[in-house]
């Protein structure tokens, strides 16, 4: 493991192209996460926390894995799982189609949001 600190957007998504899978294990609720979509765009599975809102965007065994929150012993357990080369390709290419069949766009955000702050006030 690796602790960076800080990166530029093209130096994080130079580090994903080069790891196996992200870990997002935050300690209190995260709001989302973005490394952990930006780690799909570049197919690289996220082992992530189940108290995090990143869960609204990973599926447990398919695109990544979820550890119980605060359990080291079952973020090791999903680390493991990962330690088999072809499991981390399978979540990892799955990730990787997940998010590319309808990128995060600036402008796929702007059309979802709008209609939520029109109907908000409506």
């Amino acid at each position: 493991a690796e602790f960076t600190g800080w990166l530029a957007a093209d130096q994080v998504a130079a580090r994903l192209r080069e790891a196996r899978a992200l870990i997002f294990p935050p300690l209190w609720y995260e709001t989302l996460g973005l490394v952990v979509i930006e780690a799909a765009a570049c197919g690289v599975p996220a082992i992530i926390s189940s108290e995090c809102a990143a869960t609204d965007f990973v599926r447990d065994g398919v695109t990544g894995l979820i550890f119980e929150h605060g359990s080291a012993d079952s973020l090791r357990e999903k680390m493991e799982m990962l330690l088999k080369a072809e499991l981390a390709a399978e979540l990892g290419a799955n990730a990787y189609r997940w998010y590319w069949e309808k990128p995060w766009t600036a402008d796929r955000h702007v059309d979802e949001l709008l209609p939520v702050y029109r109907q908000m006030l409506a």
